[in-house]
């Protein structure tokens, strides 16, 4: 009995230490214009991004969706009940069990898979993702910037058409956010990065 109790007690510790790292990392990321925040087994995201960028990677994912117009600039997407694990070679929380996302509280969708992880490197500390569905998205955010690309061509003509200076948010403490469209060579690095991460557990 007291050596199941040591057990438990030693889990609890270490959930606390991890739970309260993954705090501090997410801490270390956020801004007003990009944040990340784990609460309850929920992630979430919520970031700076032009309206009609956000109705564009809604419809690549779902493609039935044709109505409600987007005012926010701030674009939301949550993962419930999303069960994030550590590696310690990496320094990364991670899922590869993403099926299901929330877009701007209101766009509830199951999704084929997606993978994430929030990376503590010093002085790059990373948010990246990739989700799939009808389409699939490739995000990437760290040091201010966040580079997205898609398997649609109509959101990525869309991220092109932005002019530079409506892809930046100037935050309160003088930093500078910005959205840019990736490459396919950093999707592929993440993926490869991601695969190598999963086959090593």
């Amino acid at each position: 009995m007291r050596v199941l109790l040591c057990f438990s007690f030693i889990f609890s510790l270490n959930c606390l230490a991890q739970s309260t790292r993954l705090n501090s990392l997410c801490d270390s990321i956020n801004s007003e214009a990009f944040a990340v925040t784990y609460d309850e087994n929920n992630l979430n995201l919520r970031f700076y991004f032009k309206n009609s960028l956000q109705e564009q990677f809604i419809r690549s994912l779902y493609p039935e969706y044709n109505s409600k117009k987007i005012k926010s600039k701030f674009m939301k997407l949550q993962f419930p009940q999303l069960l994030l694990n550590f590696d310690s070679s990496s320094n990364s929380f991670y899922s590869d069990t993403v099926h299901n996302i929330v877009i701007n509280d209101f766009i509830d969708l199951t999704i084929h898979s997606g993978w994430i992880t929030i990376q503590d490197i010093k002085n790059q500390n990373s948010c990246r993702l990739f989700i799939k569905n009808e389409e699939w998205f490739y995000m990437d955010f760290k040091r201010q910037l966040l580079q997205v690309l898609s398997s649609d061509d109509r959101f990525n003509n869309k991220l092109k058409d932005v002019s530079s200076n409506k892809r930046k948010f100037k935050c309160s403490d003088g930093k500078i956010f910005m959205y840019l469209l990736s490459t396919p060579r950093r999707k592929e690095d993440y993926k490869k990065f991601f695969e190598k991460l999963i086959t090593s557990k």
